[in-house]
C-alpha cells in the first residue's frame, strides 16, 4: 500500500515537473515574439505614424493602415478607417492632412443644432448631426441625443 502511494506521488510531482516546464517553454515563446514586435515598432517609431500611414497607403495596404492607426491611437475601426480615408484623399489631392481635419465646434451650437432637430422631431438627423460635428461613434451620439431629449 505504501508503495502505491509512493508511486502515486512521484507520479504527481513529475506532472507538476512538466507543467510547469511545458507553461515557461511557451511563455518563453511569447516573451520573445513580444521583444520582436517590440523591435519592430520601436524602429518604425521614428518615423512619425502619419509617414507610417502615407507609405502604407502609397503601398496599397489600407488594411495595414489601419490596423497601425488602430494600435498606435487606440481608435475604434470606424475612426481609424475615417482617418486613413481622410489620408488617403489628402495623398491623392497634394494637401495636407490639416486640410481635412474638422475644426473643433463649439459644443453650445451643436446643443442647439441638436435641440432644434428634437424639437422638429427630427431624432435620427439630431444624432447624424451630433456624429457629424463631434466625429464620434453612433452609440455615443445616440446616448448624448438621450440625455438631451430626456
Amino acid at each position: 500500500m505504501n508503495s502505491i502511494l509512493l508511486i502515486f506521488l512521484i507520479f504527481i510531482v513529475a506532472a507538476l515537473i512538466i507543467y510547469m516546464w511545458i507553461n515557461k517553454t511557451r511563455s518563453g515563446s511569447i516573451n520573445e515574439s513580444s521583444s520582436n514586435l517590440n523591435k519592430t515598432i520601436n524602429s518604425e517609431s521614428q518615423d512619425s505614424l502619419e509617414e507610417r500611414l502615407k507609405k502604407l497607403i502609397l503601398q496599397g495596404q489600407m488594411i495595414k493602415a489601419i490596423k497601425e492607426y488602430r494600435i498606435s491611437t487606440g481608435a475604434s475601426l470606424v475612426d481609424a478607417k475615417n482617418y486613413v480615408d481622410a489620408l488617403a484623399a489628402a495623398i491623392k489631392e497634394g494637401k495636407s492632412m490639416e486640410a481635412f481635419k474638422k475644426p473643433e465646434a463649439d459644443s453650445a451650437e451643436i446643443e442647439a443644432k441638436v435641440k432644434e432637430l428634437l424639437l422638429q422631431g427630427q431624432k435620427i438627423k439630431a444624432v447624424k448631426a451630433y456624429r457629424e460635428a463631434t466625429g464620434c461613434d453612433l452609440l455615443t451620439a445616440k446616448k448624448y441625443v438621450d440625455s438631451i431629449q430626456g
